[in-house]
């Protein structure tokens, strides 16, 4: 398989962050910064990041795992190819939900960004600090939005400009043309699985922890017609009868 599990190189990287994070925490005691002078904003920041990253850290390093195991064709349930006007039109389709779900998370780390930027300004009585943390902050959050918009760029120009992808299920994750879809995380549970007949798409829905509260989300892919029997499995595997089947995606809800 030519595909290289990229999620080695993130829990490296969230590594790196975590102890750059730390250390920068650290920095006020060890450079003897005064808090009031600036160590404190160093403090806050560090520690924000060096959690984030270890975090993250441990999150990529799961799927990292997850990815070994398809590499080493591991609790593999089904594989199949799409190619040709169904991948073209399942690839147009998955365009625009990506750059909707990529634009509505930007907004999310938007609103938090600035309520955290408005507290520190007007709780920080020194101008300084707060004039540094709001540089500080605005420079990640920006280095973040620019970041996250190539990757969406560059994962919309994959799409499109794929004539065929590669569907390989497993039990607790997939993947497709080798971006990893998992439903296993830190907090995330398997919710149910469904097949859109009309439109040939099977969906996992998953949710997560968010605050208190669970956010679903879903994951669709491609099924060729000639995949009946890999679909079969997959559905079988998880508890799914053909009776279970959704006619369209439009029907999704009438189906609830």
């Amino acid at each position: 398989m030519s595909i290289k599990n990229t999620q080695k190189k993130w829990a490296n990287a969230m590594g790196v962050m975590a102890l750059i994070g730390l250390g920068m925490a650290i920095w006020p005691w060890v450079g003897e910064i005064d808090m009031v002078e600036g160590g404190g904003a160093l403090f806050m920041t560090g520690l924000t990041f060096g959690l984030a990253g270890l975090i993250n850290f441990f999150m990529f390093r799961n799927q990292a795992k997850q990815m070994d195991d398809i590499f080493n064709n591991r609790k593999i349930i089904a594989r199949w190819k799409v190619d040709g006007l169904e991948w073209a039109n399942f690839a147009k389709k998955d365009v625009v939900a990506l750059k909707k779900n990529a634009w509505a998370t930007w907004l999310i780390i938007t609103f938090f960004f600035v309520i955290i930027t408005v507290i520190f300004w007007f709780t920080t009585e020194d101008e300084e600090d707060a004039t540094f943390f709001l540089l500080l902050t605005g420079g990640i959050f920006a280095f973040i939005s620019l970041s996250a918009w190539l990757a969406t760029q560059s994962r919309a120009r994959s799409r499109q400009n794929r004539r065929s992808g590669e569907v390989v299920i497993a039990n607790n994750c997939l993947t497709l043309n080798g971006e990893l879809r998992i439903w296993n995380g830190l907090g995330s549970k398997f919710e149910s699985v469904n097949y859109y007949e009309m439109d040939k798409i099977l969906e996992f829905t998953y949710s997560y922890m968010v605050g208190r509260s669970r956010q679903f989300k879903e994951l669709r892919i491609p099924v060729p017609e000639k995949e009946a029997e890999q679909l079969q499995k997959v559905l079988q595997h998880f508890g799914v009868s053909s009776l279970a089947y959704v006619p369209s995606e439009t029907a999704a809800e009438e189906h609830k």
